[in-house]
Protein backbone atom coordinates (compact mmCIF):
# COMPACT_ATOMS: atom_id res chain seq x y z
CA UNK A 1 0.00 0.00 0.00
CA UNK A 2 2.64 2.40 0.73
CA UNK A 3 4.40 1.40 -2.58
CA UNK A 4 2.22 4.54 -3.88
CA UNK A 5 4.05 6.35 -1.47
CA UNK A 6 7.54 5.90 -2.58
CA UNK A 7 6.69 6.46 -6.20
CA UNK A 8 4.67 10.09 -5.00
CA UNK A 9 8.18 11.11 -3.10
CA UNK A 10 9.90 9.84 -6.33
CA UNK A 11 12.40 8.03 -4.02
CA UNK A 12 11.63 4.41 -5.79
CA UNK A 13 13.77 5.25 -8.71
CA UNK A 14 16.78 6.85 -7.04
CA UNK A 15 17.54 3.43 -4.90
CA UNK A 16 16.34 1.02 -7.91
CA UNK A 17 19.34 -0.85 -9.01
CA UNK A 18 18.41 -3.79 -11.61
CA UNK A 19 14.85 -4.02 -13.34
CA UNK A 20 12.53 -5.45 -11.65
CA UNK A 21 10.19 -8.73 -12.93
CA UNK A 22 6.60 -7.91 -11.22
CA UNK A 23 4.68 -11.22 -10.91
CA UNK A 24 1.18 -11.58 -12.64
CA UNK A 25 -1.63 -14.38 -11.02
CA UNK A 26 -4.89 -14.28 -10.82
CA UNK A 27 -7.52 -12.49 -8.80
CA UNK A 28 -8.44 -14.06 -5.39
CA UNK A 29 -10.83 -17.39 -6.29
CA UNK A 30 -13.65 -15.36 -4.26
CA UNK A 31 -15.65 -11.83 -4.12
CA UNK A 32 -13.42 -9.65 -1.84
CA UNK A 33 -15.64 -8.84 0.63
CA UNK A 34 -14.59 -5.45 1.63
CA UNK A 35 -16.89 -4.78 4.90
CA UNK A 36 -14.78 -7.84 6.43
CA UNK A 37 -11.57 -6.40 5.31
CA UNK A 38 -11.91 -2.85 7.13
CA UNK A 39 -10.08 -2.30 10.48
CA UNK A 40 -7.29 -2.76 12.11
CA UNK A 41 -3.99 -5.10 10.43
CA UNK A 42 -0.65 -5.49 12.15
CA UNK A 43 2.62 -5.60 9.78
CA UNK A 44 4.29 -8.56 10.63
CA UNK A 45 6.57 -8.88 7.64
CA UNK A 46 7.79 -6.46 4.91
CA UNK A 47 10.05 -6.22 2.18
CA UNK A 48 13.08 -4.52 3.11
CA UNK A 49 14.16 -1.37 1.81
CA UNK A 50 10.99 -0.19 1.48
CA UNK A 51 12.29 3.90 0.42
CA UNK A 52 9.05 5.20 2.69
CA UNK A 53 9.27 3.34 5.61
CA UNK A 54 12.65 2.53 7.36
CA UNK A 55 13.56 -0.90 8.40
CA UNK A 56 14.01 0.18 11.94
CA UNK A 57 10.60 1.77 12.56
CA UNK A 58 8.49 -0.70 14.88
CA UNK A 59 4.68 -1.24 15.60
CA UNK A 60 3.65 -0.84 11.60
CA UNK A 61 0.13 -1.10 11.37
CA UNK A 62 -2.68 -0.58 8.52
CA UNK A 63 -5.90 0.49 9.69
CA UNK A 64 -9.22 0.62 7.16
CA UNK A 65 -12.27 2.28 7.79
CA UNK A 66 -15.09 4.65 6.44
CA UNK A 67 -16.39 1.93 3.44
CA UNK A 68 -19.00 3.59 1.03
CA UNK A 69 -21.24 1.51 -1.26
CA UNK A 70 -18.90 2.43 -4.07
CA UNK A 71 -15.22 0.30 -2.22
CA UNK A 72 -13.54 3.23 -1.36
CA UNK A 73 -12.25 3.68 2.13
CA UNK A 74 -9.62 5.54 4.23
CA UNK A 75 -6.40 4.27 4.76
CA UNK A 76 -4.36 4.87 8.07
CA UNK A 77 -0.70 3.34 7.67
CA UNK A 78 1.06 4.04 10.71
CA UNK A 79 4.21 3.23 13.06
CA UNK A 80 6.63 4.72 15.66
CA UNK A 81 10.53 5.24 15.66
CA UNK A 82 13.11 1.93 17.45
CA UNK A 83 12.90 3.63 20.36
CA UNK A 84 8.72 3.86 21.03
CA UNK A 85 7.33 7.20 21.30
CA UNK A 86 3.95 8.57 19.92
CA UNK A 87 2.83 6.89 16.88
CA UNK A 88 2.92 8.85 13.89
CA UNK A 89 1.70 8.11 10.09
CA UNK A 90 0.17 8.89 6.72
CA UNK A 91 -3.44 9.11 6.02
CA UNK A 92 -4.48 8.10 2.37
CA UNK A 93 -7.78 6.46 0.24
CA UNK A 94 -8.19 3.52 -1.39
CA UNK A 95 -10.99 1.54 -3.52
CA UNK A 96 -11.20 -1.95 -4.22
CA UNK A 97 -13.95 -2.11 -7.61
CA UNK A 98 -15.02 -5.30 -8.41
CA UNK A 99 -14.14 -4.48 -11.97
CA UNK A 100 -10.33 -4.53 -11.66
CA UNK A 101 -10.92 -8.64 -10.37
CA UNK A 102 -11.16 -9.61 -6.60
CA UNK A 103 -8.39 -8.06 -3.91
CA UNK A 104 -6.91 -5.84 -7.08
CA UNK A 105 -7.28 -2.77 -5.40
CA UNK A 106 -6.08 0.91 -5.72
CA UNK A 107 -4.29 3.13 -2.94
CA UNK A 108 -2.74 6.62 -3.12
CA UNK A 109 -1.60 8.96 -0.65
CA UNK A 110 -1.02 12.74 -0.53
CA UNK A 111 -3.73 13.74 -2.89
CA UNK A 112 -2.45 12.34 -5.92
CA UNK A 113 -4.46 10.81 -8.40
CA UNK A 114 -5.30 6.21 -8.14
CA UNK A 115 -2.76 4.55 -10.56
CA UNK A 116 -4.20 3.31 -13.68
CA UNK A 117 -3.33 -0.50 -12.52
CA UNK A 118 -3.96 -2.36 -9.46
CA UNK A 119 -0.73 -1.28 -6.76
CA UNK A 120 -2.28 -3.28 -3.84
CA UNK A 121 -3.07 -6.74 -4.62
CA UNK A 122 -4.61 -9.01 -2.12
CA UNK A 123 -2.81 -12.55 -2.69
CA UNK A 124 -5.06 -14.03 -0.03
CA UNK A 125 -7.07 -13.10 3.30
CA UNK A 126 -9.31 -15.00 5.77
CA UNK A 127 -10.43 -11.86 6.69
CA UNK A 128 -10.31 -13.02 10.77
CA UNK A 129 -6.49 -13.80 10.57
CA UNK A 130 -4.12 -12.88 7.82
CA UNK A 131 -3.86 -10.44 4.28
CA UNK A 132 -1.22 -11.72 2.13
CA UNK A 133 -0.52 -8.27 -0.06
CA UNK A 134 2.08 -7.68 -2.86
CA UNK A 135 2.88 -4.55 -5.29
CA UNK A 136 5.18 -4.20 -7.58
CA UNK A 137 6.62 -1.41 -10.19
CA UNK A 138 8.81 -2.30 -12.45
CA UNK A 139 10.78 1.07 -12.52
CA UNK A 140 11.07 0.62 -8.69
CA UNK A 141 11.05 -2.47 -6.65
CA UNK A 142 8.33 -5.29 -5.42
CA UNK A 143 6.54 -5.50 -2.41
CA UNK A 144 5.55 -7.90 -0.10
CA UNK A 145 3.48 -8.05 3.45
CA UNK A 146 2.31 -10.20 5.46
CA UNK A 147 -0.50 -8.95 7.94
CA UNK A 148 -2.09 -10.40 10.54
CA UNK A 149 -5.54 -9.43 12.76
CA UNK A 150 -3.07 -9.57 16.29
CA UNK A 151 0.22 -8.08 16.78
CA UNK A 152 2.03 -11.91 16.18
CA UNK A 153 1.90 -14.66 13.71
CA UNK A 154 1.85 -18.66 14.11
CA UNK A 155 4.85 -20.57 13.01
CA UNK A 156 1.91 -22.52 11.09
CA UNK A 157 -0.31 -19.39 9.32
CA UNK A 158 3.68 -17.90 8.69
CA UNK A 159 4.66 -20.72 6.34
CA UNK A 160 1.13 -21.52 4.58
CA UNK A 161 1.37 -17.51 3.84
CA UNK A 162 5.20 -18.34 2.43
CA UNK A 163 4.34 -21.27 0.86
CA UNK A 164 0.92 -18.89 -1.20
CA UNK A 165 3.55 -16.29 -2.00
CA UNK A 166 6.16 -18.27 -3.12
CA UNK A 167 3.45 -20.15 -5.50
CA UNK A 168 1.71 -16.82 -6.51
CA UNK A 169 4.98 -14.27 -6.77
CA UNK A 170 8.15 -16.31 -8.02
CA UNK A 171 9.92 -13.65 -9.33
CA UNK A 172 9.92 -12.13 -5.10
CA UNK A 173 13.37 -12.25 -3.82
CA UNK A 174 12.22 -13.72 -0.41
CA UNK A 175 15.60 -13.16 1.53
CA UNK A 176 14.50 -9.41 1.55
CA UNK A 177 11.69 -10.16 3.61
CA UNK A 178 12.36 -9.11 7.09
CA UNK A 179 10.11 -9.19 10.59
CA UNK A 180 8.49 -5.94 11.74
CA UNK A 181 8.74 -5.63 15.57
CA UNK A 182 5.68 -5.84 17.67
CA UNK A 183 6.77 -5.14 20.83
CA UNK A 184 3.97 -4.95 23.53
CA UNK A 185 5.97 -3.00 25.76
CA UNK A 186 6.50 0.09 23.32
CA UNK A 187 3.43 -0.15 20.98
CA UNK A 188 0.90 2.41 21.22
CA UNK A 189 -1.42 0.19 19.06
CA UNK A 190 -4.13 2.26 17.28
CA UNK A 191 -6.98 0.82 18.91
CA UNK A 192 -9.87 -1.44 17.06
CA UNK A 193 -12.15 0.38 14.89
Amino acid sequence: MLATLAKTVGLGSLLKKDKVVCDSFDPLPFALEAERYMGNWYEIYHSSGEPFQPDSWICNQATYTDLDSEGNFKVYNSGQTRFGGPRFGVHGKAKCPATSGSGQCFVTFFFQPFDSQPNYRIIDTDYENYSLIYSCDENDMQYLWLMSREPTLSDELYNQMIATAQEKVPHYDFSQLIMDKQNANKCKWVSDV
